[in-house]
């Protein structure tokens, strides 16, 4: 058991179970975020900004944040560990927009090729049904030729969008 112990300890003596059960509740999370978005934080700014959370509870959740906080002149800031506490919550924060980036590329994707397949396929249908007889001048074969060419190259150019 002691053994244990002594393999969660960091070289400079903070227990790695701390740290990693600090930034796990979410009044924690948002203090982490606030002073290191911010900086430097006296107790009042952080309670403001906070908002819906009273004197006590906030003492109690930074009092938790001890071993990634430093306190100089009454204001609260990260210290190295509470920096890399802070890096990996605004990268998971980072992750999980571009997550959502993605989705709705795809979406957008989806009817970007649903929308050319419709203007190449509706055109040629609509200028039969106009006039059966058509007789298609060069400028309507030009006007289609640029449309495919149009829509191949936004094939392409959405197709490696795609992975980026």
């Amino acid at each position: 058991m002691k053994e244990n112990k002594d393999r969660s300890q960091l070289k400079s003596g903070i227990n790695e179970d701390e740290i990693f059960k600090s930034p796990a509740h979410k009044i924690r999370t948002e203090i982490i975020k606030e002073i290191g978005n911010s900086k430097k934080l006296l107790f009042s700014e952080i309670k403001k900004r906070l908002k819906s959370i009273d004197s006590l509870t906030l003492s109690y959740h930074l009092k938790s944040l001890e071993s990634l906080l430093i306190i100089s002149n009454k204001r609260y800031k990260l210290s190295k560990i509470g920096k890399s506490a802070y890096n990996l919550l605004f990268n998971i924060n980072q992750y999980h927009k571009i997550s959502r980036y993605k989705r709705r590329f795809i979406l957008a994707y989806i009817a970007t090729v649903l929308c050319w397949i419709t203007v190449q396929t509706l055109v040629p249908i609509v200028i039969y049904q106009i006039d059966p007889q058509f007789s298609v001048p060069p400028y309507c074969i030009s006007v289609i030729i640029i449309i495919q060419i149009v829509a191949v190259i936004n094939y392409i150019i959405i197709w490696k969008l795609k992975d980026i």
